[in-house]
């Protein structure tokens, strides 16, 4: 396991527009991590996939599982596999924000 701060690709830092319309976006395939901020009072729903083979995010409702929730006012950083160069990003119906994604490597601090 890895085991060393996050270390962001730089440069690579995208703003994405989420709403309760899904939004794919490319991302380096290299990357063994990334880093999701989303600073908006809502959660977001995310999903990786390989490059060409676009999988929309879903965001769950009761009795139907959906993608991976990045909480409220928070930043994850998120292990993926090197052969995912593709990223959907979703929200709950009728919310609408902006998130950020970081490719790199390693892990939050503590203090983070």
């Amino acid at each position: 396991m890895l085991n060393q701060p996050f270390s962001p690709a730089q440069g690579q830092s995208q703003a994405v527009a989420v709403s309760s319309t899904h939004t794919e976006i490319g991302i380096d395939s290299n990357a063994k991590q990334v880093r999701v901020l989303n600073p908006n009072a809502f959660p977001v729903y995310i999903r990786f996939f390989t490059s060409g083979n676009t999988q929309a995010a879903t965001a769950p409702t009761v009795g139907t599982p959906g993608d991976y929730p990045i909480g409220p006012n928070s930043s994850e950083v998120v292990t993926k596999a090197d052969v995912f160069g593709g990223m959907s990003l979703v929200a709950d119906a009728t919310k609408t924000g902006t998130v950020y994604v970081t490719p790199g490597e390693g892990f939050q601090s503590a203090a983070a």
